[in-house]
């Protein structure tokens, strides 16, 4: 008997949540055309193959997954904090994002990675020069990390 799977179907991204809110901020489709990953969840790749529409569904039903939804409405802007202490022997900057534990949507996960690159940039007075390949270094870093694929300065 023939194995068949379902695939993540790119017309999910166009339908609504039980709130009908839609899901296309945070559903995408995973590592292979069968799973899918929930950015506010911040899940790994979640399989479809078998349940199809049905497996994102059932996720949305879970507690967490609602929980973060929930959170991330009320947390609609990226908000960084940076505190500088100076002394004549040293200088320590920190840079911090305002509530770590709120869930961000992917694209908001990338602009957090450029803003904080940009900031220790500056920190570090890196030239333009100096950053010129570094979203190449990132992806060759980290070749599975879908924030590195997206990075741009």
């Amino acid at each position: 008997m023939p194995d068949y799977k379902t695939k993540f179907n790119q017309s999910w991204l166009n339908k609504l949540n039980s709130n009908g809110n839609s899901v296309k901020p945070w559903l995408t489709q995973g590592s292979s055309e069968i799973k899918f990953i929930c950015t506010i969840c911040r899940t790994g790749d979640l399989e479809c193959s078998n349940k199809g529409w049905k497996a994102v569904e059932q996720h949305m039903q879970n507690e967490k997954h609602k929980n973060n939804l929930n959170a991330l409405k009320n947390n609609s802007q990226l908000t960084f904090s940076i505190s500088a202490t100076t002394s004549s022997m040293s200088s320590t900057h920190t840079i911090q994002l305002v509530d770590p534990n709120k869930p961000l949507l992917f694209d908001d996960q990338v602009s957090q990675s450029e803003i904080l690159w940009a900031l220790k940039s500056v920190q570090n007075a890196f030239s333009y020069k100096d950053s010129d390949d570094v979203s190449e270094l990132f992806r060759a870093m980290f070749p599975d990390s879908k924030i590195a694929q997206k990075f741009s300065i």
